[in-house]
């Protein structure tokens, strides 16, 4: 799970302040036809803070989920 934040699709997570943060991030494809979206997911850890995110129609990979769970994690490093 480091590496996802290193090198991978987390790395938006990188330069968070605080501990080493431990990131996987996923998508869920869901419907079909018109009711067809992409739900962008990332859980996350740092120290003993643990986090998760579900974006409906976020996108694949980190997305939209990304973008929150680094605005949580900067926001409680603060």
């Amino acid at each position: 799970m480091r590496a996802v934040v290193d090198e991978g699709t987390g790395i938006l997570l990188s330069d968070v302040p605080g501990e080493p943060i431990h990131a996987k991030t996923g998508s869920a494809e869901v419907g079909e036809g018109d009711s067809y979206r992409v739900d962008s997911w990332m859980i996350a850890h740092q120290g003993d803070l643990a986090v998760a995110a579900l974006v409906h129609g976020g996108g694949h990979g980190a997305g939209a989920a990304g973008e929150v769970v680094e605005r949580f994690l900067r926001d409680v490093n603060r």
